[in-house]
Parts: C-alpha cells; sequence; structure tokens
C-alpha cells in the first residue's frame, strides 16, 4: 500500500512568542496508508481537533514536516493549498457545516465549482451522488428543511463529489442518534470498502470499532496505537473499551 500522508516531529504549538505558548501536538510521527480507516481517540484537550486540522491542511504545524501525497504542505501557497484540499480532501463535520443560504444540490457542488468544473460534469456528478446516498428527492430544499441524518448525507456527498483520496471526519455521528448513526457508518464502511482512506475523531468506542487502527493521544502525544488485525469488531471493541476504561481510570487516580 501506498503512503498517503506522512507527519515527522509534527508539532503545533499555539500564542507561540507569548508569556504562556501551548503546545496542543508534540513530536508526532505517523504514517498513514491507502485504505486505511482510522479514528483517533482521547480526552478533552487531548489535540484530537487539532491533529485532523493540521493533516487536513485547515491548519499548519509550527514544526516538523507533514506530506500529504507526496506534497510538503509547508511548502504550498495559500492559494495552492486551497486547491489542493478541494482535489484530494473531503471534510465531514459534527455540524455539518451546509451554508444554509445554498439549496442542496448547491452545497454539494461546491468543490466541483471552486476547481472549475463545467455545468453539464457537476450536474451528472451530483446527482449520482445523491442518488447513491438516497437523497437524490432533497435536491431542491435547503439545509434546515432537512432532518440531521440528511444533512450529514448532504455533507458526506459534498465531501465525496471530486473523488477524494483522503476523507477528514470530525465527530461526524456526534449529532445524531442510534440509527443515523448507525446509517453513517455504514456509508463510511462503503467508502473504506472502495479505497477512500479515512482518519475520523470519535470519544464512542462503538464507532472506533468500525477503524482497522486506533490512535488514542493524551497531551498532544500519540500515547497508544492500537490495530485490529484479524480481530472481530466485538474483539477490538473489547480493546478499545478497556484502553479507554485505563486511560480515565488514570486521570481519576
Amino acid at each position: 500500500m501506498k503512503t498517503v500522508l506522512r507527519a515527522k516531529n509534527m508539532t503545533k504549538i499555539y500564542g507561540l512568542g507569548s508569556k504562556q505558548p501551548f503546545t496542543a501536538l508534540e513530536n508526532i510521527d505517523l504514517e498513514i496508508k491507502t485504505g486505511e480507516f482510522i479514528v483517533v481517540m482521547g480526552p478533552s484537550g487531548s489535540g484530537k481537533s487539532t491533529l485532523v486540522n493540521n493533516i487536513s491542511t485547515i491548519d499548519i504545524p509550527t514544526n516538523g514536516s507533514l506530506y500529504i501525497l507526496n506534497q510538503e504542505v509547508k511548502q504550498m501557497s495559500e492559494n495552492q493549498l486551497g486547491k489542493f484540499r478541494y482535489q484530494y480532501l473531503g471534510f465531514v463535520f459534527q455540524n455539518y457545516n451546509l451554508l444554509n443560504s445554498l439549496t442542496v444540490y448547491e452545497n454539494i457542488m461546491i468543490p466541483l465549482k471552486l476547481i472549475g468544473e463545467n455545468k453539464k460534469v457537476i450536474d451528472e456528478k451530483v446527482h449520482q451522488i445523491t442518488k447513491e446516498l438516497d437523497i437524490e428527492s432533497l435536491l431542491n430544499k435547503y439545509p434546515h428543511e432537512c432532518s440531521g441524518g440528511q444533512q450529514q448525507r448532504v455533507a458526506i456527498a459534498r465531501a465525496l463529489i471530486g473523488n477524494p483520496k483522503i476523507i477528514i471526519a470530525d465527530e461526524p455521528t456526534g449529532n445524531l442518534d442510534s440509527q443515523n448513526s448507525h446509517e453513517i457508518l455504514s456509508i463510511f464502511k462503503k467508502m473504506n470498502e472502495n479505497h477512500i482512506t479515512i482518519v475520523m475523531v470519535s470519544h464512542d468506542p462503538l464507532i472506533a470499532s468500525y477503524s482497522s487502527r486506533l490512535l488514542y493521544l493524551k497531551d498532544g502525544k500519540i500515547e497508544k496505537e492500537l490495530f485490529r488485525g484479524n480481530k472481530t469488531q466485538q474483539e477490538y471493541f473489547k480493546e478499545i473499551v478497556s484502553i479507554n476504561s485505563k486511560e480515565m481510570q488514570k486521570m481519576l487516580d
């Protein structure tokens, strides 16, 4: 498998130069291969969101190196980074991040519009992806006219429309009930089976058990790493629960 992302000594410091700088990530070494499904877990303030923000180019590391698809992020201009995001990365957030002034169709087409795709291709791709996600009937509606589960499907359609190499998902089921969460996770699983690399933040061990690898963060460092390997999902789930329980107990001791 090819390496799609490689971080070496990646560090993120906020307030650099101030009296109280804060190190959110410290010397992160990470390699992600094509088709991996990685879940990032850890207590509040451990650096989960900072990690995904940096590996998704929303933020830039203070020190160290980060290569995505063999391109060094720090060497790209803001304009190059913008184009790179829309060509190779897809984003799914807990709060959907849909534009309420745009229809479902218009929200989904944004990545293609930004890279200058023509109207005919946009129309074909939007109808194809929305049919696959069973939201074709929502195209003329606005986000506020859709349920939470529907809005998250719209967000996933927007993330997938440009055929990204990597999907970054930050608590994508955080605002959904158990039924909608299961449906969204089934979509992610299918995406992963189609060789899309996924990096997802979650606090839920059941959701984490869908992954092929778990990164457990603590104080801005990768404290533990767990691979599913040949384990059943139930066996993997129990290991994840055990890690979380032990770490929580340490915090209480």
